[in-house]
């Protein structure tokens, strides 16, 4: 069975304390889950933001890959898209298997530029994806090419992640 893992925008407390996060209910995040749950797929939120209360990019890395999960999916905003950035590439560099998917405002607008600039970032789903993260989660999960799926819906995507399927 695929493991899917969401993971929040980090949400610092306070330029003072860079590594304290600041608790928030990530209802984009809790609205996926429950779409990918209906469709029977484990989905498991790593909240970098209560772990610890610490948003070392380490650290995150380590918790978001402790079931070693096939898909990743990052929430981004523009206040911390660099250091959501660096998570997932950490992810990528010590799970290099794992999908990883961005959504969320930020991800959505630099769609291309992202995607051009950050090699381990394997798709972006740009908008609202609750009506299509099923389709591309179960185009990954049975390894099929993802031409048809993005043909039909809004999602940007590198041919590296069809070759890699």
């Amino acid at each position: 069975m695929t493991r899917i893992v969401l993971v929040p925008n980090p949400n610092r407390k306070s330029p003072d304390q860079p590594n304290v996060g600041e608790p928030y209910l990530p209802l984009g995040l809790l609205s996926v889950a429950t779409v990918l749950r209906r469709s029977k797929f484990p989905v498991r939120i790593v909240d970098i933001n209560q772990r610890s209360l610490s948003l070392d990019p380490r650290q995150s890395a380590e918790a978001i890959l402790d079931d070693k999960p096939d898909i990743i999916g990052f929430s981004t905003q523009v206040n911390e898209y660099p250091r959501t950035l660096e998570i997932a590439e950490l992810c990528k560099r010590k799970h290099p298997g794992s999908a990883i998917i961005l959504g969320g405002p930020q991800a959505s607008t630099t769609d291309g530029a992202t995607l051009g600039v950050f090699p381990f970032v394997d798709v972006i789903e740009r908008g609202e994806c609750e009506s299509s993260i099923t389709p591309l989660v179960q185009a990954i999960a049975s390894s099929r090419a993802l031409s048809l799926y993005v043909s039909s819906c809004k999602t940007t995507f590198l041919s590296r992640l069809t070759a890699r399927l």
